[in-house]
């Protein structure tokens, strides 16, 4: 879980972003995978899904980084 405000304007928005125990299993899965195949592609898949939190906090998320 992770908590964060936004600021649109002159508004305070708050929320927090949960994740589905299912979601952090897969997540886990697919570093041990690619880590498997490539030493430093899972650390990279992380990265990636931190960039989307960061943007989500952010309120700029737009799609999924390439």
């Amino acid at each position: 879980r992770r908590s964060y405000s936004h600021v649109p304007g002159s508004q305070v928005m708050k929320y927090s972003l949960q994740l589905d125990p299912k979601a952090v299993k897969e997540v886990r899965q697919v570093y041990d995978h690619r880590e498997h195949e490539k030493k430093g592609s899972g650390d990279h898949f992380v990265n990636a899904i931190e960039a989307c939190f960061d943007q989500i906090k952010l309120g700029t998320f737009t799609s999924l980084p390439k």
